[in-house]
């Protein structure tokens, strides 16, 4: 049917286990885990990634959308070196909305189940539904997502 149907990342750094099956939930090491509550992006810790492609207009891109989303007022804006990773903490809520132009269907796929059990919705950064192989994606809890000025981001 298209869905992925079950979703496993290990963080071996911090012996974290996040997974999913469809319609099961979402955990973190055996505990339920939940997107946050934040609905304003001036309250919201954000993640993105900014890959390897360093031609000029892809480097453009990636600035643009960081300061769309700095001038905002975001309350912080977080690196973290994996989009599977960003991803599950959106889903635990450690973070509130992540996005990025790029990831591969390997980098997001087994996360986006995990994010959706969690209560959260991944996104094409356009507000369009997520295509698995877009190769970019939005992450975030529904208010945040609805609140979120999805117009602001280039590819």
């Amino acid at each position: 049917n298209g869905q992925i149907q079950l979703g496993v990342v290990y963080n071996p750094i911090l012996n974290e286990m996040f997974y999913a099956s469809r319609g099961g939930g979402a955990f973190l090491n055996d505990t339920a885990i939940n997107v946050s509550n934040v609905s304003r992006l001036h309250d919201a810790a954000v993640a993105t990634e900014f890959g390897s492609n360093r031609d000029s207009p892809k480097v453009e891109s990636m600035l643009e959308n960081l300061r769309a989303v700095l001038q905002q007022e975001a309350q912080a804006v977080r690196s973290l070196g994996s989009a599977a990773l960003n991803m599950c903490y959106v889903a635990a809520g450690r973070l509130d909305l992540y996005y990025e132009y790029g990831p591969f269907i390997w980098d997001v796929a087994a996360a986006s189940c995990i994010v959706e059990e969690s209560g959260g919705v991944v996104l094409h950064p356009t507000g369009a539904a997520f295509g698995l192989t877009d190769r970019a994606v939005l992450v975030a809890n529904p208010a945040l997502a609805k609140e979120l000025a999805l117009a602001h981001f280039s590819h």
